[in-house]
C-alpha cells in the first residue's frame, strides 16, 4: 500500500538578522561613533573603546541608552590622568581601564617595559579609586620596536614577561593583544600564547590585514574568527578593527559616507549567531550548521551555498557538533543534509547519545559544491540532544532539515499547483498538473534513480518498486523541474 506524504514548499530564506540575545564580547575598536552608529551596532555589539579617556562628544552622554559599554584607555604613560578621573566620577557603570597601546611599538604607546612598569600605578591609582578591573598593556608583534638592555622587543609575549618582570606587585586583571593575521588557526595559536599568564585575554584589535584581502576573504575570515572567539573561554572580549574606513586592507563596518548603516561586513558582525546549550528548536525545522549548541574541532567559514551565511568546516573524524530539537510527537520524520564534500565520507546522527544512523556523504568533487542527502529519520517526542558525529574528514555542512515533508527550494515549484492521488488497489499514481509533464523520474532518498519516463499518459506504475521511501520528480515542457513529493510503499 502507497502512503503519500504531501509536500509543503518551503523557502529557505536566511536573514542575519534572525532575534537573538546580545553577544556580550563583541565588540569595536573605533573613534567616530555617532548616535545613529550605536543604534545599528547595539543589537549584537556591546562595548567599544576609542583609544581615550572618555567617548567622543557625539556620544559622552548617551551611550548607555543604547545598552552599550565603554571602556576608557590610558594610551600611555602621559594619559591625562585628571581628565580621565572626571569621566569616571560622571560615568560609575564602568568596569574595566585599559592599559598602554602596543608600548613595544616605537609609532605607538613607544615604552619600555621598565618605563610602562614604572607609569602602571597611574592606572592601578584610578582603577583602585573606582573599583576597576585594569587590562593590561596591549600587545602585538611589532615592526619598528623598542629596545631595552639589548633587547628589541619585536616579540610580544617577550615584553609582557619583562614587564611583569619590572613590574612586581603590580595588579593586573586581563590580558590584551592585538592580532592582524589572515586565517583562523593563525589567531587560536597566536591567543593560546598568552593563556599562559592565566587570566581572561581581550583581543581588542583584530581583523585580516595579510595580502590585502578582498572583501570576501575578510568576510570568510571574520565568520570563523567571530565563531573562535565566542567559544574559547579564555576570550573574554574581543573587538574589530575597525567601525568606517575608506580603504583596504581591513574593512570597515559602517559605510564610510553614511551616518547608522553598516556595510556587508557589519551586518555579518553584528548577527553572528551565539550559541546556547540549553536552545531547543522546534520540529519542524530547517537548523543553519553553525547555529549549533556545542561543538568540538569544526570552524565556520563563509559559504557560496544558494542560502545560509556560514557552513561548518575543517571537519576531522570524531568533530561533533550538538544540538537541541523539541519533537511535538514519536514518529518518523525525514532528516535531509546540505552537504558538499571533496571524496565519499559519512557522518553519525546521534540522539541522546545513543547513534541512531549513519548518513553517507557523496563526493560533490569540491568543498562549495552542494548536494541534498535525505534520509528517513524516527525520532521520540519531547527535547532531544541531536548530535552529527563526523567518522571522516572531507565534507563540510551548510544546514538541515527535520520535517514530515520535503524541503524544495526551486523557484517554479511556486508557479505550479500539483496534486498527486494514490490508488492502493492497484499501485498507481495519478498526476494533475496545469503543465504537460515531459518527464517523470523517480528516486531512493539517497538520490539513484530507481524509474525514468516520458509518461504517455497522467498515470505511474509504480508496482515494480520494493518497500521503502522514494522521491517523486516531475518535469515540465519547458524542462524545469517544478515539484517533488516524497512517499513510502
Amino acid at each position: 500500500m502507497l502512503r503519500f506524504f504531501i509536500a509543503m514548499i518551503i523557502a529557505v530564506i536566511v536573514t542575519p538578522a534572525d532575534a537573538q540575545p546580545k553577544s556580550a564580547k563583541r565588540g569595536v575598536a573605533y573613534g567616530q561613533n555617532s548616535a545613529a552608529d550605536l543604534e545599528v551596532l547595539s543589537s549584537g555589539v556591546s562595548w567599544w573603546y576609542n583609544w581615550h579617556h572618555q567617548p567622543e562628544n557625539a556620544v559622552l552622554n548617551s551611550y548607555e541608552s543604547y545598552d552599550f559599554d565603554y571602556v576608557p584607555m590610558g594610551w600611555n604613560g602621559s594619559f591625562d590622568k585628571a581628565a580621565m578621573r572626571a569621566f569616571l566620577l560622571t560615568h560609575p557603570n564602568v568596569k574595566y581601564l585599559l592599559g598602554w597601546n602596543e608600548p613595544n611599538f616605537t609609532t605607538q604607546a613607544n615604552m619600555t617595559p621598565t618605563q610602562a612598569a614604572a607609569h602602571w600605578p597611574d592606572l592601578e591609582e584610578l582603577a583602585d579609586e573606582f573599583d576597576l578591573e585594569l587590562v593590561s598593556p596591549a600587545m602585538n608583534y611589532c615592526d619598528q620596536c623598542v629596545s631595552e638592555n639589548g633587547t628589541t622587543y619585536s616579540d610580544p609575549v617577550k615584553y609582557l614577561d619583562d614587564f611583569f618582570a619590572a613590574c612586581t606587585g603590580c595588579r593586573v586583571d586581563h590580558i590584551a593583544i592585538h592580532s592582524y593575521m589572515g586565517n583562523v588557526s593563525a589567531l587560536q595559536w597566536y591567543v593560546g600564547l598568552f593563556k599562559k599568564y592565566d587570566k581572561p585575554i581581550w583581543v581588542t584589535e583584530f581583523a585580516n590585514w595579510e595580502n590585502n584581502p578582498t572583501l570576501q576573504v575578510q568576510k570568510s575570515f571574520m565568520v570563523g574568527a567571530v565563531d573562535y572567539l565566542e567559544n574559547d573561554p579564555d576570550v573574554f572580549r574581543y573587538a574589530w578593527f575597525t567601525g568606517r574606513f575608506s580603504g583596504a586592507p581591513y574593512i570597515g563596518i559602517l559605510k564610510y559616507n553614511q551616518q547608522g548603516a553598516l556595510t556587508d561586513l557589519g551586518d555579518i558582525y553584528v548577527n553572528m549567531p551565539l550559541h546556547d546549550p540549553e536552545h531547543y528548536e522546534i520540529i519542524p525545522a530547517t537548523i543553519e550548521a553553525e547555529k549549533y549548541n556545542r561543538m568540538q574541532g569544526i570552524l565556520l567559514e563563509l559559504t557560496s551555498d544558494e542560502d545560509g551565511l556560514a557552513n561548518v568546516g575543517y571537519i576531522e573524524a570524531g568533530d561533533w557538533l550538538e544540538y537541541g530539537i523539541d519533537v511535538p510527537e514519536t514518529k518518523e520524520y525525514y532528516f535531509s543534509t546540505r552537504v558538499a564534500a571533496t571524496q565519499n565520507a559519512s557522518f553519525q546522527v546521534i540522539i541522546n547519545g545513543v547513534t541512531v544512523q549513519t548518513i553517507q556523504v557523496p563526493n560533490t568533487n569540491g568543498w562549495q559544491n552542494w548536494s541534498t542527502v535525505t534520509i528517513p529519520l524516527t525520532l521520540p517526542a519531547g527535547e532531544q540532544k541531536i548530535t552529527i558525529k563526523a567518522n571522516t574528514s572531507g565534507f563540510n555542512l551548510n544546514w538541515f532539515n527535520i520535517t514530515d515533508e520535503i524541503i524544495i527550494s526551486n523557484e517554479e515549484v511556486q508557479r505550479e499547483s500539483i496534486h498527486i492521488f494514490p490508488n492502493p488497489a492497484t499501485d498507481k499514481i495519478s498526476i494533475q498538473s496545469p503543465s504537460k509533464i515531459q518527464l517523470v523520474e523517480i528516486t531512493d532518498l539517497l538520490g539513484q534513480t530507481v524509474y525514468s519516463l516520458v509518461p504517455d499518459e497522467n498515470t505511474i506504475d509504480v508496482s515494480h518498486l520494493g518497500s521503502g521511501a522514494y522521491i517523486l520528480r516531475l518535469t515540465s515542457v519547458a524542462g524545469n523541474t517544478f515539484t517533488e513529493k516524497i512517499f513510502r510503499k
